[in-house]
């Protein structure tokens, strides 16, 4: 081998000298399998190199023997990582032996790698020197690095997830909290519909105002949650306010006390008809305190009292009352101010019971007053009746006993149709007394008793005819039932007169209807039928005349119509009440 090449003899007296220092050692720098070189301390040139290097770093060992370290740092070099470190080369060591610690290398085809550098100084050959083992780590610090960013992604993840379990957290006790507090207000709620529930089947049920008001104390006293309710109401015929109603607290401090307008809270509730809320009686400024030394704990009480008003008038306030330490809130306000109404309304609903009551009773009173005057005037009536009754009958027999001792004819038909008029009326006088209308005449029943009493007083001429009535149920005043009974009497009477001459035989039909607005009485009769002369409107016999003039009174009209015999038709007119 030429002596002038990288492998001939100038270096070759150096390696012999090394493998005859100590072969064992020389045999272990040769075949390690790390990077191994030896490097003068004084020049920092490169004294030997192993086989290891040489694959390494990619230049000969040729190449090796005529460099320097510095050859294999990068224009930056200096330590990857661990900077600062005790050992670590600091500025102005750049032209030093490399420490123990990590560098940057540079290899032959210009790319960089960290090596772990391990020295240990020695003499070589003479020389000072450092023998050098170098250990590739730049998979492992890539390794490391992308583990200590694996790392610090993981504590940025957990650091995010556990930001956001406790964001989540934070709003899972809001939520938790809310719904607490939704529940607790759906709680609330729910008491407070039960019991104005239970404060309305009370008022509806009940009129007595004690046991309502009793009821809407507790009811406060409940829904408030307040350790004494009291209700005060106006004392009757004063202005002052007195305690009636209570719930909770078992003592009663305004028993007997008199609540003056303007003093004290009360009063000044009824005196300004505004509701007030305090957190501490004793220090509150906005009122007197006329009555402290009735109140318990010295007046060291939170107390919510509000009016109850009708109209525009106090009739007494609503109170309620805990210690200091459990003021009432704006909702509780509400609640109180919503029983005072009901308060309000059962009072007034008791004012407007009773005033009804003492109006039930006067009308009751004058009732019973008008029903004895009114059966005291019907007990009369019906006496009239009788007498007018028995005083017809009276001078109908006083014409009977005169027609005896009459002996003309003549004279004595007259007054036995003047004696039958009478019986006709008197007829109307006893159906008036056995009625239980005074005012009324059953007029149906009339026509038939009429109708039966002239055909007995005719006796056997009345015998040869059938009388048929049809006679609707039908109530007639006594201003129209006594022309129309007469009227009846006359066209009968005349039926049975004139009619049937001769001993004849025939029949008689009386029928009284009733329509809408109107009533017709009809007699119908199969006798020989009235004279062709006769006038129905300006008739020339009595009767007929006194049919005419009666039929003008009720402002009805009298129709005569002969087919196979005679028919009057008489029709009133009537109002529809009236029937």
């Amino acid at each position: 081998m030429d002596d002038k090449s990288p492998e001939g003899p100038r270096a070759r007296p150096h390696t012999e000298a090394w493998h005859a220092q100590d072969a064992s050692h020389a045999l272990l720098f040769a075949q390690h399998p790390s990077p191994m070189w030896v490097v003068d301390d004084a020049t920092l040139a490169f004294l030997e190199v192993n086989e290891a290097a040489v694959r390494h770093y990619g230049y000969t060992r040729a190449e090796f023997l005529r460099m320097t370290i510095q050859a294999l740092r990068p224009p930056t070099a200096g330590p990857s990582v661990l900077a600062g470190a005790p050992w670590a080369p600091t500025a102005g060591h750049r032209g030093q032996v490399e420490q123990t610690g990590l560098w940057r290398h540079r290899r032959r085809d210009g790319t960089r790698m960290d090596v772990e550098i391990h020295s240990s100084a020695i003499v070589f050959h003479g020389r000072q020197a450092h023998l050098v083992m170098a250990y590739d780590v730049t998979e492992r610090l890539r390794a490391e690095g992308a583990l200590r960013a694996s790392h610090a992604e993981l504590d940025r993840r957990v650091q995010e997830r556990t930001e956001a379990l406790a964001q989540a957290n934070v709003a899972l006790h809001a939520e938790v909290a809310e719904r607490r507090r939704a529940e607790g207000e759906a709680e609330q709620r729910r008491r407070e519909a039960e019991v104005l529930a239970r404060l309305g089947q009370t008022m509806s049920a009940s009129l007595d105002l004690d046991t309502v008001l009793q009821r809407i104390t507790e009811g406060a006293w409940e829904l408030c949650g307040s350790e004494r309710t009291l209700i005060m109401l106006r004392e009757s015929g004063g202005e002052a306010l007195v305690s009636r109603y209570q719930a909770g607290f078992p003592q009663m401090p305004y028993t007997g006390v008199r609540v003056e307008p303007g003093k004290g809270m009360g009063g000044w509730v009824l005196a300004t008809g505004r509701p007030l809320r305090t957190a501490d009686y004793a220090a509150d400024s906005r009122f007197s305190k006329d009555y402290l030394d009735r109140i318990r704990t010295d007046g060291r009480l939170a107390i919510l009292t509000v009016p109850i008003t009708i109209g525009s008038r106090v009739e007494g306030v609503l109170y309620v009352s805990n210690a200091v330490t459990r003021p009432f809130t704006e909702r509780d306000e509400a609640i109180l101010l919503r029983l005072a109404d009901y308060a309000a309304s059962a009072i007034r609903n008791a004012q407007l019971y009773h005033a009804a009551q003492a109006e039930l009773t006067r009308r009751t009173q004058a009732e019973a007053q008008l029903q004895a005057s009114l059966q005291e005037k019907e007990v009369l009536l019906q006496e009239i009746h009788h007498r007018v009754k028995n005083n017809l009958q009276i001078v109908s027999s006083l014409q009977n006993l005169q027609a005896r001792a009459v002996d003309d004819p003549h004279l004595r038909a007259l007054l036995q149709d003047s004696r039958q008029r009478l019986q006709a009326m008197a007829l109307i006088h006893e159906a008036l007394y056995q009625a239980h209308d005074l005012a009324r005449v059953p007029f149906g029943v009339y026509v038939r008793q009429l109708t039966a009493q002239l055909f007995r007083a005719y006796g056997a001429a009345a015998r040869r005819i059938r009388l048929t009535v049809h006679a609707d149920p039908l109530d007639l005043e006594i201003d129209k039932a006594a022309p129309c009974g007469l009227i009846l009497h006359e066209l009968l009477a005349n039926a049975l007169t004139h009619a049937f001459p001769d001993g004849r035989s025939g029949a008689i039909d009386v029928a009284l209807r009733r329509a809408a607005q109107y009533l017709t009485l009809s007699v119908k009769d199969t006798g020989i039928g009235m004279p062709d002369t006769l006038d129905s409107q300006h008739p020339g016999a009595l009767g007929l005349k006194l049919v005419a003039m009666l039929t003008n009174q009720l402002g009805g009209t009298v129709i005569l119509a002969q087919d196979g015999g005679t028919t009057f038709t008489l029709t009133v007119p009537l109002p529809l009440a009236r029937l």
